[in-house]
């Protein structure tokens, strides 16, 4: 399995790559044994480094969010259907949707919604949500109007 680098930068990921397996005390003394390398660093060293850091915690963040999105919607592919949800709301295909829910490589790179199709995605849950309260709420009225029509017609009033 091929282990995902967290940073650019080559040292930080050494450093990660390095903890592994550690238990609690000795992560904190390798931790504090990079620090004080890292406190002996010229600045623009350091400046290099912590741009790296930032770069690497950012595409961590942005791989979380997407995992959340992913979480989330495949626990109502049972009950929705996204090839609807591709044509209806995004024009596109069943093909598309899957490729995002499920992270499949398009050119090479996981697939992944943007902020915006996120954002319409949840538009459009809501909007599906909402025409089901509406015929859940209209199968309970017919529901209601059977059950009085029976009751008329067994004690012959109308």
């Amino acid at each position: 399995m091929k282990k995902t680098t967290f940073f650019s930068n080559e040292d930080l990921d050494n450093i990660l790559r390095r903890m592994e397996g550690l238990t609690t005390d000795e992560k904190e003394a390798y931790l504090d044994a990079r620090l004080k390398e890292l406190e002996s660093l010229p600045d623009s060293r350091k400046k290099e480094l912590q741009e790296a850091a930032r770069t690497g915690m950012k595409r961590t963040l942005e791989l979380a969010s997407h995992i959340s999105v992913m979480n989330e919607l495949q626990r109502i592919g049972n009950v929705v259907s996204f090839a609807s949800i591709a044509k209806d709301y995004f024009g596109k295909s069943k093909f598309w949707i899957h490729q995002r829910i499920n992270g499949y490589l398009v050119n090479g790179k996981p697939a992944c919604f943007t902020n915006e199709q996120i954002v319409r995605m949840a538009e459009a849950l809501e909007d599906i949500a909402k025409q089901m309260q509406e015929t859940a709420a209209h199968l309970k009225v017919i529901a209601a109007q059977e059950r009085s029509t029976v009751k008329k017609l067994k004690t012959g009033k109308e």
